[in-house]
């Protein structure tokens, strides 16, 4: 369980037996992501508020959620976090070349991200908070994090896509 959120380092590691729970108390201010790694390679990255009970369980090799807000984080599993980044590489890569020419068009890169991929999410994230499946706060969360995680991925893509252009004119 590594709840200071820098990938290098594990800040607390449990010996999991069957049918044996495990509590482990966060101090957490406000929010944090804690990332729960098995050693069976499922891992799972979770948003907590301060002051809320969640389980982590693992049945027929997944991760299952249980308690607060368990509805938001399971979504962020199944339908970000086990895809990864690097499923929605190609539908970033056709965006960004459809506005690459004569210069490339940032504002009308990150609007299409957003309505097309984003706007999937955060119609998720609106029914869960409508049927009260998540809190208020916890819906601000996923939809802010989700926005990073894809403006990070944006960025990425681009400056690869940019410098591969620029090696291909160097040649």
């Amino acid at each position: 369980i590594d709840n200071a959120f820098n990938l290098n380092y594990t800040t607390n590691t449990y010996k999991l037996t069957p049918q044996q729970p495990i509590t482990h108390i966060v101090k957490v201010n406000g929010f944090s992501t804690i990332k729960v790694e098995y050693s069976n390679g499922l891992k799972a990255y979770l948003l907590v508020l301060e002051n809320e009970h969640i389980e982590v369980c693992i049945a027929n090799h997944k991760i299952i959620i249980k308690g607060d807000n368990a509805a938001g984080n399971q979504y962020l599993i199944d339908n970000y976090y086990a895809k990864g980044l690097g499923y929605y590489h190609d539908k970033v890569i056709n965006i960004i070349q459809k506005y690459k020419s004569p210069a490339i068009d940032m504002k009308k890169i990150d609007k299409e991200i957003k309505d097309s991929v984003l706007s999937t999410y955060r119609n998720d994230i609106q029914k869960m908070q409508r049927e009260k499946q998540i809190t208020n706060r916890f819906a601000y969360l996923m939809d802010k994090s989700l926005e990073n995680g894809f403006t990070a991925l944006e960025f990425i893509t681009y400056t690869n896509f940019y410098f591969g252009k620029m090696a291909e004119k160097n040649r």
